[in-house]
């Protein structure tokens, strides 16, 4: 199923590269807004909606629009600022030519077999509760 999903996204990002229907849905102003805000409200909604959602919809509604807002405000007053000065240190940046691969070794460890696999063993709890 994944991989549908994956095959039928790229046939819509291939597709925006012309003029479509979609891609003039996808640059209304309000919709490129909130991508520009999508990380920060990625960032910030999960720890909203477990302290509001215990009000039921209105809880929830409000943890939409707080969530939005703090998204939006992080953007210009975090993201911003920073975008800029990456701006400025990206004229003194050299590309090594070794820095790609360099760039994949951790995730080559991470995802490696042996000590790291901690993620496949059962936590104490599980094993005491199989018990029972």
């Amino acid at each position: 199923m994944f991989s549908i999903a994956a095959l039928l996204t790229a046939v819509m990002i291939a597709d925006l590269r012309r003029e479509t229907p979609l891609k003039s849905l996808l640059s209304i102003r309000p919709l490129v807004y909130t991508g520009k805000i999508s990380y920060g409200f990625y960032l910030w909604h999960y720890p909203i909606v477990l302290g509001l959602s215990q009000y039921g919809n209105f809880g929830k509604m409000a943890a939409l629009m707080l969530s939005f807002g703090l998204a939006s405000a992080s953007y210009h007053w975090i993201e911003l600022p920073f975008l800029a000065q990456k701006k400025q240190f990206a004229a003194r940046l050299t590309a090594v030519p070794g820095s790609i691969v360099d760039a994949r070794l951790p995730g080559m460890i991470l995802t490696s077999a042996g000590p790291l696999d901690w993620w496949r063993r059962k936590s104490r709890w599980e094993q005491d509760s199989n018990k029972h």
